[in-house]
């Protein structure tokens, strides 16, 4: 009976033991899965942050590759429309310059034969004074000094329409200007030609100072043109890096 109650004791207490020891293995197993659980859990969060993050960046990429030749786009048409504008400045600037000198010269060379084919009219006209019939070179005289005094007449009037600046330079070109048309149909010898032709060559200094001032304005436009570009290049330079 002894025997048989040691070995009862004995199978108790081992099977506490047992017990005992398997629960302390299934709670270090329980304690593992939920360790492992939650790092399979921060594995997945951290597997969808990354997912999401690269999500993001693959979203911010596409955005950019669209955003950047837009801005690219509008940089340039900028850039294009104020080349525009400056050229078609600089362009008309070139235009009055050579239209001014064009007209103006048109205009010196028609009154300067308008004064000479009246003084010869006149010459002729005391010569031929007691005949009725005038002679060829008498018309053909008075048809020349008609004619250029009709083109003097048109270009004065275009001279007139170049002014386009209130400054002293042109005031006092438009002096000389209308100086030089109650002149030239005043002219009845050679004394009063050459007084013409003297104030034609003040006329020319002073069309040739406002001219000078005129190119130079050009070139300043010009100068300040390829700056520009070049700041505007330079910028979409440093956009596209």
């Amino acid at each position: 009976m002894k025997l048989i109650y040691r070995i009862i004791l004995f199978l108790v207490i081992f099977g506490q033991i047992s017990l005992s020891h398997a629960n302390d293995t299934l709670k270090v197993k329980i304690e593992n899965t939920k360790v492992i659980s939650k790092l399979d859990t921060l594995d997945v969060k951290g597997n969808i942050n990354l997912v999401t993050a690269q999500k993001v960046e693959k979203k911010s990429s596409e955005w950019l590759s669209y955003a950047v030749p837009i801005v690219l786009g509008l940089l340039a048409g900028l850039i294009a429309l104020y080349q525009v504008k400056l050229n078609n400045i600089t362009s008309a600037k070139i235009e009055w310059v050579r239209k001014f000198s064009d007209v103006s010269s048109h205009y010196l060379m028609n009154i300067d034969s308008s004064a000479v084919e009246l003084t010869n009219y006149i010459h002729l006209n005391k010569k031929e004074a007691d005949q009725t019939d005038k002679s060829d070179e008498y018309n053909d005289c008075y048809k020349k000094y008609c004619a250029a005094t009709d083109l003097a007449s048109q270009y004065y009037f275009q001279v007139k329409l170049l002014f386009y600046k209130n400054t002293r330079e042109f005031q006092h070109l438009e002096t000389l200007l209308d100086e030089l048309d109650n002149l030239y149909g005043e002219v009845k010898n050679k004394e009063d030609i050459n007084s013409l032709r003297a104030k034609m060559r003040e006329f020319i200094l002073s069309a040739q100072q406002i001219l000078a001032e005129e190119w130079k304005s050009i070139e300043r436009k010009i100068l300040k043109q390829i700056l520009e570009i070049g700041k505007l290049k330079s910028t979409k330079t440093q956009q596209r890096v």
